[in-house]
């Protein structure tokens, strides 16, 4: 996994959990939406158990936005989902302003090389200077990385500090 433009990443699970693999997969593609808050608790009871006092950072969540074609054949962005509930858990501030301006293949069914072609320049971002900030970035699953790393590498040129990745499990 090559991801130089995050500062940390953080895995809750192993896509090699049976458990876990099949609830991800119907949560997105059997469009099961109440599932996106049981996926949450887990995120949730993780990052709990992380050496940090929550109360001590201002931590700004941002979801890997869907494109438009996809959250219309989707219906619901499941990360998004994931980040809300996580966010409203801990207090943190939720934010949507990273936009994902291309369609592109869904990465799972890309090799590696041409993951990172697949997804080069698909984010924008759309918000205030992040002056400093630490974001998290929400996913469901990483593999190669490439998505969050671009997502990344948007964010730090819009002045996030730090920026890391919460994401459900290792595909």
């Amino acid at each position: 996994m090559k991801a130089p433009a995050l500062d940390k990443i953080f895995l809750a699970g192993d896509y090699e959990d049976k458990i876990l693999h099949r609830l991800i997969i119907k949560y997105k593609y059997n469009f099961l939406k109440p599932l996106g808050k049981i996926l949450a608790r887990f995120l949730i009871i993780f990052w709990n158990f992380q050496s940090l006092n929550h109360n001590d950072f201002n931590f700004l969540i941002i979801p890997i936005p869907l494109s438009k074609k996809r959250l219309r054949w989707r219906g619901f962005n499941q990360a998004e989902i994931i980040a809300a509930e996580f966010s409203n858990y801990f207090g943190y501030e939720l934010n949507l302003d990273l936009k994902r301006e291309k369609h592109t293949p869904p990465q799972a069914t890309l090799k590696e090389n041409e993951r990172l072609k697949n997804i080069k320049s698909a984010f924008t971002w759309r918000g205030e200077n992040l002056n400093g900030r630490t974001v998290i970035l929400i996913d469901d699953v990483i593999t190669t990385g490439a998505t969050l790393n671009e997502a990344a590498l948007v964010l730090k040129m819009a002045g996030a500090h730090e920026v890391c990745a919460l994401v459900l499990a290792k595909g």
